[in-house]
């Protein structure tokens, strides 16, 4: 009613995206008076909207005054509620990794062809000093679904209590042990199959 007016004519049994978010919009704006005579957000309601917004803002440009300013709007939750969302989400990946004893996206599904492709990362290499510069390797994973077999999907992750913090991975997923050869002429054996050229 608020979007389109009060006639039922007007009005549209689907659900629209402008509609849900003025109703989590509202919802989420909806304080409780506490004892101290100060005005909070009730914890009962939890629309996802305000938190997306939170999120993304906070993925894309982070900048702490303009969630705050969202916030204010009554559009977004607190930076601390981000700040301690992304803390958990962190200790729920960490936690995930540990549990399957491999480092991969949650959204991989099991069971399908996988190729990677992986690539340097240089910036500013003229540099010497680790402020100056970085150097990493960036990795991209494809799958290969079709109509006989989409694969498995992963079990989704639990995101634990907000006084959890843990979100630190094992020495063996964070530490890669440089390697060295001793000898200058390396012989690699050839390959028993052929290489068709398509």
């Amino acid at each position: 009613m608020i979007l389109v007016g009060a006639d039922l004519k007007d009005q549209s049994s689907a659900d629209s995206q402008g509609c849900l978010s003025v109703s989590q919009t509202i919802l989420f704006n909806c304080k409780k008076r506490a004892l101290t005579g100060k005005s909070r957000h009730s914890l009962d309601y939890k629309p996802p909207l305000p938190l997306y917004m939170g999120l993304s803002v906070h993925m894309q440009t982070r900048s702490k005054k303009l969630i705050g300013q969202l916030y204010e709007l009554g559009i977004s939750v607190s930076f601390d509620r981000v700040v301690e969302m992304e803390n958990q989400l962190a200790t729920a990946t960490c936690e995930n990794i540990a549990k399957n004893g491999v480092v991969c996206p949650a959204q991989l599904r099991k069971g399908l062809f996988t190729v990677s492709a992986l690539d340097n990362l240089d910036h500013n290499p003229s540099r010497t000093t680790a402020k100056g510069s970085f150097h990493g390797t960036g990795i991209s994973l494809f799958q290969f679904p079709s109509k006989s077999n989409v694969g498995h999907f992963q079990d989704g992750i639990d995101i634990p209590s907000p006084e959890t913090k843990n979100h630190r991975l094992s020495d063996n997923f964070t530490t890669v042990p440089a390697v060295a050869l001793k000898k200058a002429n390396v012989a690699v054996p050839q390959t028993p199959n052929q290489i068709k050229a398509f």
